[in-house]
């Protein structure tokens, strides 16, 4: 009779204790749809590197099919802080880390208030309303 091999890991996956960069974008481009009746949304794409993820936030128009690129935050493959945000979007140019999810979340809230972020969003209503 064969030998029965155990399974090796010493391992509980659970939820995660600190959200994850990319589940705090995906709030922000859900709660955005929300706020316009889905005439603007965020849209969030990953791309893996080598060592590293990248995750590009996007306003998106869906009756327009337009996108319009904010900002890109980027992360280890494997540790989830610190964060590189950067992005030229709304007027803005942006380059800052967060170390931490708390500081994060500010970094990305001041972006999403920017005065030129309202006024793309405003504008991208306005046409889609046409």
């Amino acid at each position: 009779m064969a030998t029965e091999i155990p399974n090796l890991w010493n391992l509980e996956l659970g939820q995660p204790q600190t959200p994850t960069p990319v589940s705090v974008l995906r709030k922000q481009a859900t709660s955005l749809g929300e706020l316009t009746g889905g005439m603007v949304v965020g849209k969030v794409e990953t791309v893996s590197t080598r060592n590293t993820i990248n995750h590009r936030f996007s306003l998106f128009a869906p009756l327009l099919s337009y996108s319009y690129p904010l900002f890109s935050v980027t992360h280890d493959g494997v540790h989830l802080y610190p964060v590189k945000i950067s992005g030229t979007g709304g007027g803005l140019d942006y380059h800052v880390e967060a170390e931490d999810y708390p500081s994060f979340v500010n970094e990305i809230r001041a972006i999403l208030s920017d005065e030129g972020v309202k006024e793309a969003i405003e504008a991208l209503v306005a046409q889609s309303r046409e």
